[in-house]
């Protein structure tokens, strides 16, 4: 009887799931969106050029947009993104990503796209080398240029930091930086440096 319960189970299990199939076309890996290429393009663009700072992305998505690009997918397409999705996230670099955007998403293993338009004012996004935002809304603050308008919008952030660059002053803290320590500091002038170590 044993064996007969077994393959009721079994029986069971496969009627249930037979029309449950969660795979997708391989042809969706050959597929690049135009979107990207144009990222790609400038990529390419400042490479050649000699004269561009490496980059970063990230996406925009205010309350009446979807998904505009999931985590991890540009670095498939050569493009840094400085979210992250099913990943080991140090605490450090979640902190940090808090003191710009709430970090609601980390249940998930997912660092979370900038949700408030204010938040793409920080300094500290800036200060990673985020050059280009994506997004299906609109961007109206300033220093935010419209680059790329088809299927998503893109827009240059004018205030990106370089990725190496000197500073005038030194702020020692011990211990991690707090949310408050990280949205204070002004990153054109002023580093902060790990005194524990």
């Amino acid at each position: 009887w044993q064996l007969l319960a077994v393959a009721a189970v079994a029986l069971d299990l496969l009627l249930f799931g037979w029309g449950f199939n969660p795979t997708a076309d391989p042809a969706w890996l050959e597929f690049t969106p135009p979107s990207i290429e144009y990222l790609q393009q400038r990529a390419q663009q400042d490479i050649a050029s000699g004269s561009g700072d490496p980059w970063r992305i990230t996406t925009y998505q205010p309350a009446e947009s979807t998904k505009t690009l999931n985590p991890n997918i540009p670095w498939y397409q050569g493009l840094e993104d400085i979210r992250g999705y099913d990943s080991i996230i140090p605490a450090q670099y979640a902190n940090y990503m808090r003191a710009i955007e709430g970090q609601g998403e980390l249940l998930y293993n997912r660092i979370a796209p900038i949700y408030g338009p204010d938040n793409l004012d920080s300094p500290l996004l800036d200060l990673l080398g985020v050059r280009y935002v994506m997004t299906e809304g609109r961007i109206p603050n300033a220093g935010f240029q419209l680059v790329y308008d088809d299927e998503v919008r893109i827009y240059e952030n004018a205030d990106v930091m370089p990725r190496a660059f000197a500073l005038p002053r030194v702020q020692v803290i011990t211990g991690d930086a707090s949310s408050d320590q990280l949205r204070g500091l002004d990153p054109r002038q002023t580093i902060l440096l790990d005194g524990t170590t």
